[in-house]
């Protein structure tokens, strides 16, 4: 195997801000995947205990707690799980200006990174605010 004439430093990332923020954008999936993880798992619990329910209706109060210990857990996984959408949207969304495929000044740059947040949030309030009404 050839070796490379200029192997990058360990570090090579730290040299610029936008490499830092690339890769808090890819750290925040992680938080992300966390969130996934536990709403599967929490999902899971929910349809098994109504199998066993089901078939067991007598079932030891002790059993009923165990299967639904997630929910002493959902604020902080809803959390973690909020925090790295928003790390990750902002940040997304930050790239956006920049990949356009002609030149902007960074007065036009901003303008669109803010009119793209506006837009998310917009749509945002409108998706909670239609839930909110399915689920009344």
């Amino acid at each position: 195997m050839k070796k490379l004439a200029n192997t990058p430093a360990p570090d090579w990332w730290k040299e610029k801000p936008a490499y830092k923020i690339y890769y808090f954008r890819e750290y925040s999936g992680i938080l992300i995947a966390i969130w996934g993880l536990y709403w599967l798992w929490f999902i899971g619990a929910i349809i098994f205990s109504r199998i066993i329910l089901a078939y067991f209706p007598d079932i030891d109060p002790v059993f009923k707690y165990i299967l639904f210990i997630p929910l002493k857990y959902y604020f902080l996984f809803n959390c973690i799980g909020f925090i790295g959408a928003i790390i990750h949207t902002i940040t997304w969304l930050g790239v956006m200006p920049e990949i356009l495929p002609f030149n902007l000044s960074k007065k036009q740059r901003h303008l669109i990174f803010s009119l793209l947040i506006l837009v998310w949030l917009g749509l945002s309030t409108l998706l909670f605010i239609l839930l909110m009404n399915s689920l009344l």
